[in-house]
């Protein structure tokens, strides 16, 4: 990919950049698509981290944990991964979801074994 593919701006517009003396800026590149996006939700003391955002309804597997964490659901919000750095690591459950949503089996299984035995 050449420099003119990345850029997010025609010709004329680089040149009146150039004008004011601003950098162009550039479309990332795929090595920047290859890091895993990650999505946090604060669910009581606990933070859940999945791979993809939550739907808007919400899986039973979900309600499950809620419940059994002894949470309203209601209180579930999304927050900013960087806030991630600073949880306890005790209190983060990672969840990995397929693309319909639904917890991966051995996901699961050590899910449920961790919260049990915290």
């Amino acid at each position: 990919m050449n420099k003119s593919d990345t850029s997010l701006f025609n010709t004329s517009q680089q040149r009146a950049l150039a004008a004011l003396g601003l950098p162009l800026w550039q479309k990332r590149t795929s090595d920047a698509s290859q890091t895993t996006a990650e999505s946090c939700y604060r669910l009581g003391q606990w933070l859940i981290i999945v791979s993809q955002p939550l739907a808007v309804s919400k899986p039973q597997w979900l309600s499950d944990l809620a419940l059994v964490l002894d949470t309203p659901l209601a209180s579930l919000a999304e927050i900013s991964p960087r806030q991630k750095a600073d949880w306890p690591s005790q209190q983060q459950l990672h969840v990995h979801i397929d693309s319909t949503g639904m917890i991966e089996a051995q996901c699961k299984r050590d899910l449920w074994q961790r919260i049990l035995g915290h």
